[in-house]
């Protein structure tokens, strides 16, 4: 009868063995099976784009260890959902807000090569205005002076006034070409004027939109981007596919039993900070991971003692 007693006991020892066994086997060498759950269309992504994205993350983990981490089963019960709320509505509104800041920065951008093409043929023109202007002005005068001289003498000789007056034409010509010269510059500095100021008022309106994103999307995201539910995982937001790539390896790596880590460029830090665009496991995430699949080796390799010794008694 003791023996019967010690037999249920090894068989309900070895039940609940077999069960903590397969609830804590190190997920490094048992994989995870996952598949792609609901995708809402309004992530406008396709589900072949989904399964590769997917894919890419779990490689991330597979790449760093050198072995299978996790299989794609369609019949699986853990899925990744994509839910579209109003953390997506926010990020395509951020988006919206960068295009702006950058078309504003752009048109900054040409309005400045603009005023500084203005201002190299403003000064080319003025210096070269202002030659002739000198020229002329010292022709002027001594123009002037000869006909004092012929006036004070009682008039110029018949030849010599004639020579005057083609002199005095010649003049008239420069000084009207010098007037319409002065009227260009004088436009050309307008025009200056005009696009400095919208060139600042440009500047001053990125700036204020600098500010306002700033606020409004400045601070580091913790990873709301998504959570690892213990079924299921849910992605609610990304930007472009290389986040989305890093948001699915975060899950992924909750998935696999690690937590959050140190280190700003580590997937598993709690902040998407400075992670690499291209997802990349850093030192504390793979340390982070070994961590794991060690502990979950003692304790299983424990249990193994146990029922080893427990049939020994026995027999």
């Amino acid at each position: 009868m003791r023996r019967s007693y010690f037999l249920v006991l090894i068989m309900t020892m070895a039940a609940c063995g077999s069960f903590f066994y397969g609830t804590y086997t190190p997920l490094c060498y048992v994989p995870v099976t996952y598949r792609l759950g609901e995708l809402d269309a309004r992530f406008n992504l396709s589900t072949d784009e989904a399964k590769k994205h997917l894919a890419d993350a779990a490689a991330v983990w597979e790449t760093a260890v050198g072995q299978g981490l996790f299989v794609y089963d369609e019949s699986s019960d853990f899925p990744v959902n994509f839910i579209f709320d109003d953390r997506q509505e926010r990020t395509i509104a951020e988006e919206a807000k960068r295009a702006a800041l950058d078309q504003k920065e752009s048109t900054s951008e040409t309005v400045a090569t603009l005023y500084k093409k203005l201002t190299t043929e403003y000064e080319r023109k003025k210096v070269a205005f202002t030659a002739d202007s000198t020229a002329y002005e010292a022709k002027l005068a001594r123009f002037n002076k000869k006909v004092a001289g012929y006036n004070d003498a009682g008039g110029a000789p018949p030849a010599e006034f004639a020579a005057l007056k083609t002199e005095e034409k010649k003049l008239a010509a420069i000084g009207g070409e010098l007037q319409v010269r002065t009227a260009t510059l004088a436009k050309l500095a307008a025009d200056i004027n005009a696009v400095s100021e919208r060139g600042n008022a440009l500047i001053s309106q990125y700036n204020a939109g600098v500010a306002d994103y700033n606020h409004d999307f400045g601070a580091p995201d913790e990873f709301t981007q998504g959570d690892y539910k213990g079924t299921n995982i849910n992605i609610y937001k990304f930007s472009n596919p290389k986040e989305l790539e890093r948001v699915l390896a975060h899950e992924f790596g909750h998935a696999l039993g690690v937590g959050h880590v140190e280190g700003t460029a580590s997937i598993m830090y709690y902040l998407m900070e400075k992670q690499p665009e291209t997802p990349v496991l850093s030192p504390e995430d793979t340390a982070a991971l070994s961590a794991v699949c060690t502990k979950k080796t003692a304790i299983s390799n424990w249990f193994y003692r146990l029922i080893d010794s427990l049939i020994t008694l026995i027999i």
